[in-house]
């Protein structure tokens, strides 16, 4: 991958290894610079609505939904408060105790219906 080909070539001069839009030696690109890159890589697909708002949303969405800490995605999205990520994400929180409620009734009522909702 080119990213990981320039942190090679530059080593320690290679300014934000973590961040995922990068410009060439690592610092920050404008939002406009990636929100242009994000069209042309998405345009003609069923993606072309995508913004980066979404795809932020989208994100922290599926980490919620693989079991990553609340904790974890608030240090990951930058917010200040892990109640502004609870607030933010809450549906979600929600669709994740309606699944848990019903694993612990499956288990014991010995129900195999896989019916959350």
């Amino acid at each position: 991958m080119y990213v990981d080909q320039m942190k090679q070539a530059l080593g320690a001069g290679y300014a934000h290894p973590e961040m995922v839009f990068p410009s060439e030696n690592g610092n920050y690109r404008g939002r406009g610079s990636v929100l242009t890159s994000l069209k042309r890589l998405t345009k003609g697909t069923e993606f072309s609505h995508m913004t980066l708002h979404k795809l932020r949303h989208c994100n922290a969405t599926m980490l919620l939904n693989n079991g990553v800490e609340l904790k974890a995605i608030c240090d990951h999205l930058g917010h200040c408060d892990i109640n502004v990520t609870a607030n933010i994400y809450v549906d979600v929180l929600e669709g994740m105790k309606r699944n848990i409620a019903a694993s612990i009734e499956q288990t014991l009522t010995g129900n195999n219906s896989t019916s959350a909702d």
